[in-house]
């Protein structure tokens, strides 16, 4: 047992003074040296709040939860706290570290605020989310309950395609300090260019071997992996927007749209007027934001919202395909949408028309002819704000 000797003390005098000085040296030290080895030695954890956490940083993720008004303020109040953690909330972040603790205990908090459905789609978002972690994990056997078999295909495919090992990260040469202004503007621009690229690739890359680790389980691992992982839905890598109400919402604030449809010449002034505020002082905060368009696409008349609808999905293209009100009105079931993901994934979100195809070909002929109707005809759209959609 380490004794730890106070700084302050009095070590006393000569000999006696210079042995006590050197014990609590080599008191703070053993102290320094035992976490050091618990922090080295411990195993790479992704506990479930730490998992489930990363979803809450995607939000075409959050719209395919189809979240309430109150959902969403809960979940608003959860991140921006700072009461302190009760014992309870202490408990279920067990294994947590330090930097991971402010998003897994917003998670905790608002958790409980969804629905039973919700809470099985919200997991299912976070290994989505989640890319490679959960396969790279050392408890990856035991997250997915996986033979050993499966667990040794598992291990083969990343070794041999793991793109965070074989694809190196861009490199960059700084310029001079005294460079031209014109010189570091183009230099940031070409990194954050650069960058942005790479984190696309390789977010392409890593869904695309998760999709090849799944297929390469053994039957029984591969149908309740699927399971978990559930319905793909329509990442910020391949769709503008994760749901047709937040296409909607961005939308009804653009004064050329709002003109495109034949909105009321009232609206389009109004939004004109929020844009030019927001240019000058972006003092509004988000919720605030959201409120305000929620209003004002409250007010537009039902064909407003109803060309709207129209509008955002034949602007979104076939990832709209992966839209929670469109899977719904078209009734895909999660096989139809994993291969249409896997066609968007193989083009990186670029359709060409051989593309367009093989995604038709997914759908029924029913499914087929209600999507080509589905942006001309005169849909009965819910002005409701917290969920337009389609009623079929």
């Amino acid at each position: 047992m380490v004794y730890r000797i106070k700084r302050q003390q009095n070590y006393g005098v000569g000999s006696n003074r210079k042995l006590a000085y050197i014990g609590y040296r080599m008191a703070t030290a053993g102290i320094a040296l035992a976490m050091i080895s618990v922090f080295v030695q411990s195993e790479v954890k992704l506990p479930r709040y730490v998992l489930l956490s990363m979803a809450l940083n995607d939000q075409a993720a959050l719209e395919d939860l189809r979240l309430t008004p109150a959902q969403r303020l809960r979940l608003e109040q959860a991140q921006s706290s700072t009461s302190d953690i009760t014992p309870s909330e202490r408990y279920q972040l067990t294994g947590v570290w330090r930097f991971q603790r402010q998003g897994a205990l917003a998670v905790v908090r608002w958790f409980p605020s969804l629905s039973p459905a919700q809470q099985k789609r919200f997991s299912e978002l976070s290994l989505r989310t989640a890319g490679l972690m959960p396969w790279l994990d050392d408890r990856a056997k035991d997250t997915f309950s996986l033979s050993d078999e499966s667990m040794s295909k598992v291990a083969e495919l990343l070794e041999k395609y793991n793109p965070y090992r074989l694809i190196p990260e861009p490199k960059f040469v700084a310029p001079k300090k005294n460079a031209p202004r014109a010189t570091l503007y183009e230099y940031w621009e070409d990194r954050r260019r650069r960058e942005g690229e790479h984190r696309q690739r390789m977010a392409f890359e890593s869904q695309k071997l998760v999709y090849s680790i799944v297929q390469n389980l053994s039957e029984p691992d591969r149908s309740r992996v699927q399971e978990m992982y559930g319905r793909p839905y329509a990442s910020r890598y391949i769709s503008p927007a994760g749901s047709v109400r937040a296409v909607m919402l961005r939308d009804v604030s653009d004064p050329e749209r709002l003109r495109e449809i034949g909105t009321d010449p009232k609206y389009v002034r109004q939004a004109e007027a929020v844009r030019a505020v927001q240019r000058k002082s972006p003092i509004y905060t988000q919720r605030a934001m959201q409120r305000l368009t929620e209003r004002r696409l409250q007010k537009l008349s039902n064909e407003n919202v109803e060309r709207l609808f129209q509008s955002a999905v034949q602007h979104a293209g076939p990832s709209a395909l992966l839209l929670p009100e469109v899977v719904e009105a078209l009734n895909l079931v999660p096989q139809q949408s994993e291969s249409i993901y896997m066609v968007l994934l193989s083009c990186a979100g670029a359709t060409s028309p051989a593309d367009n195809a093989r995604i038709e070909s997914v759908l029924t002929p029913a499914q087929l002819q209600r999507w080509q109707q589905l942006a001309q005809t005169h849909l009965n759209v819910s002005t409701n704000p917290t969920r337009a959609i389609a009623s079929l």
